[in-house]
């Protein structure tokens, strides 16, 4: 049983198929939202930042069209809207402004001590990032 909601680990977790897991900050809103047994662990050697991005190729043949789209998705109205679909950290703060309390309350999303500007970003791991994962799901127990 798949939960399209969830990410392949954030459903996991929520079958009980696994006790811990390394999840964005989006599912981890979800599954607070969904059982309150659900518990967020800022390890006390601090975390990892990362980050969606858009950005626009040079060889766009419409580079203002995207930039309005980009405009666009940045207005505070329309970064609520994202927030709401998926509940993680917004770094807009516009948007953050016009949250609920509960959605700014919500320790998956905005977690007690986390501070982004002390947060390091992952490098980019470029054709790496398969053997990495395809390393640590072998390491997956059956």
């Amino acid at each position: 049983m798949s939960t399209p909601l969830f990410s392949d680990s954030a459903a996991a977790l929520l079958q009980g198929k696994a006790d811990i897991g390394i999840i964005r900050s989006g599912d981890a809103a979800r599954l607070f939202a969904t059982d309150p047994k659900f518990q967020w662990v800022l390890p006390a050697e601090g975390l990892r930042l990362t980050a969606s991005v858009l950005s626009i190729p040079k060889t766009v043949r419409h580079p203002d069209t995207a930039h309005e789209l980009i405009n666009f998705l940045l207005t505070p109205e329309n970064g609520l809207k994202i927030s709401e679909e998926q509940p993680g950290y917004n770094p807009n703060t516009a948007a953050r402004a016009l949250l609920t309390e509960a959605q700014r309350e919500n320790p998956a999303s905005y977690p007690t001590g986390f501070n982004p500007t002390q947060a390091a970003l992952f490098p980019a791991l470029g054709d790496n990032a398969k053997k990495i994962r395809n390393k640590i799901l072998s390491l997956k127990s059956p």
